[in-house]
């Protein structure tokens, strides 16, 4: 049960992450860098993949994905039972701060990459699998705290939710490389 909490906990943060990929396909041509391709001590900040077009599109579908759990847990005894969080005791604009706090994961990921001489695109396991994860357990920290046993269900629902999207971005052609 306690992997299910862990997947419905994580679901708008998932969404969030995936964002930026249905993005790319829906507004190809609006793909300005959030560094806007300045530098830091002579190394790109995030990197020309992290773009407005991304953190918009994580925002919003991480946001929608909120608003229909909240949906969820008013109308159904069964996930109010599954929810960690009571979802109304949350307004919407928690969704996108949730949200939020996934992609700033992947960022600060994406940031450290760049201090590392990675480039964009590069795989760096397991920190590409689990950025997303700390930075929604971050700012979901504030208002519940997860047992150990949870975080772990929620770091091995986030490595696998990770695989699982690329498999299928890959195999839809959103992206060109399944790792």
């Amino acid at each position: 049960m306690q992997y299910l909490e862990a997947f419905w906990l994580l679901l708008p943060a998932g969404f969030a992450n995936m964002g930026p990929i249905i993005g790319q396909k829906i507004f190809p041509e609006w793909n300005t860098a959030i560094d806007m391709g300045y530098k830091w001590k002579n190394k790109e900040i995030f990197g020309s993949h992290k773009t407005y077009r991304g953190l918009l599109s994580g925002l919003v579908i991480g946001f929608l994905v909120f608003v229909a759990q909240q949906k969820a847990f008013e109308l159904s005894a069964q996930m109010r039972r599954m929810s960690l969080i009571d979802y109304s005791h949350y307004p919407a604009a928690f969704g996108a701060l949730y949200s939020f706090s996934a992609l700033l994961g992947d960022l600060v990921k994406s940031f450290l990459k760049r201090r590392f001489s990675i480039k964009p695109g590069i795989p760096w396991i397991p920190f590409d699998e689990l950025d997303w994860v700390a930075g929604a357990l971050f700012c979901i920290s504030f208002i519940f705290i997860p047992e150990w046993s949870l975080l772990w269900a929620c770091f091995v629902v986030g490595v696998g939710l990770h695989f699982l999207v690329r498999a299928a971005a890959f195999l839809l052609h959103f992206i060109s490389t399944p790792y």
